[in-house]
């Protein structure tokens, strides 16, 4: 494996793969023979991120997948959602070129399935899950941000997406993956014996206007559930700042056919902040510890819980 790509697993304690079925990320391009290869965290790591070339590189976040290969977790093959095969309405989704920015805010499984379905425009992807999943010797506990149907749709929407790189060039629009989930319960924070895996999206994640405007962006896109829903907090400093540099801030809902293929305009978000103090940062990076019992003189370790 390249040491571009040791840098961000190693970093998690991820395990460098070994075995007859492992096959480098650099190497992918000569093709997956045994499709047990998408179940590997570097692969899907791969497959879910930007050209190795692209400006977007540093912005790729690596925790959830390396708590694929930590914690021992096994994506299974789902059914997708009825909407990510049905017919679209004509131009939807032409818009999406080099100069435009996508933020999707979804949750989780649909973010995966809007994501792969602007690839299919020519987009490359960003993830945002800065989060640890839960062990699996942790089944019996409540979880804030419950992963498993995400890991499961990337599995299972892998081979697609790995068809549709090919034809990725590394100035293709930026699209970030956002789940809308990750900040937890409408504010509240997780009782105790929950597994908090809560997060937000920081300034490492987002590009800075320098960098935006240095790779021709020009236009940044948000697409959440319903045409009025505001930005999520974490969001919204990086939106606020953007508008302010002059781009254009425009809106896509997925629940509004009608803006599949004409984005609306967006108005200068509200500033709004989230507590920071009240999330767990595990000890192997990233966030996720258990909440402590109230008989517990302190924190759990990070990394899954287990």
């Amino acid at each position: 494996m390249s040491p571009h790509w040791l840098k961000y697993l190693e970093k998690f304690g991820a395990r460098v793969p070994s075995g007859a079925i492992y096959l480098e990320p650099e190497d992918l391009e000569e093709g997956i023979t045994d499709p047990r290869m998408y179940k590997r965290y570097d692969v899907l790591f791969h497959l879910f991120g930007p050209l190795p070339d692209s400006a977007w590189v540093p912005y790729h976040c690596p925790t959830l997948f390396a708590s694929i290969d930590k914690l021992n977790i096994e994506p299974k093959e789902i059914q997708l959602s009825p909407g990510y095969h049905k017919e679209h309405p004509p131009g939807s989704w032409q818009w999406v070129g080099s100069d435009t920015m996508v933020i999707i805010d979804l949750p989780g499984p649909g973010t995966i399935e809007v994501g792969v379905t602007l690839m299919k425009q020519g987009a490359q992807l960003i993830s945002t899950f800065d989060h640890w999943a839960l062990s699996a010797q942790r089944r019996w506990a409540n979880v804030a941000v419950d992963s498993a149907k995400l890991i499961d749709t990337m599995f299972t929407l892998a081979p697609e997406v790995y068809e549709l790189r090919k034809a990725l060039s590394s100035d293709a629009a930026p699209v970030w993956m956002c789940d809308d989930q990750r900040l937890g319960n409408g504010g509240l924070r997780p009782r105790p014996g929950t597994f908090d895996n809560r997060y937000y999206i920081d300034d490492s994640i987002l590009p800075g206007l320098e960098t935006l405007k240095k790779a021709g962006i020009r236009h940044i896109v948000h697409l959440s559930m319903k045409l009025n829903d505001q930005p999520n907090p974490d969001l919204t400093p990086f939106l606020i700042e953007a508008h302010e540099a002059g781009m254009a801030l425009r809106k896509v809902a997925l629940g509004d056919e009608a803006t599949w293929a004409q984005p609306q305009p967006m108005d200068k978000p509200f500033k709004t902040t989230i507590p920071l103090l009240g999330f767990r940062r595990s000890d192997m990076g990233g966030f996720g510890k258990m909440v402590p019992e109230a008989s517990e003189g302190g924190y759990s370790s990070g990394g899954g819980g287990g």
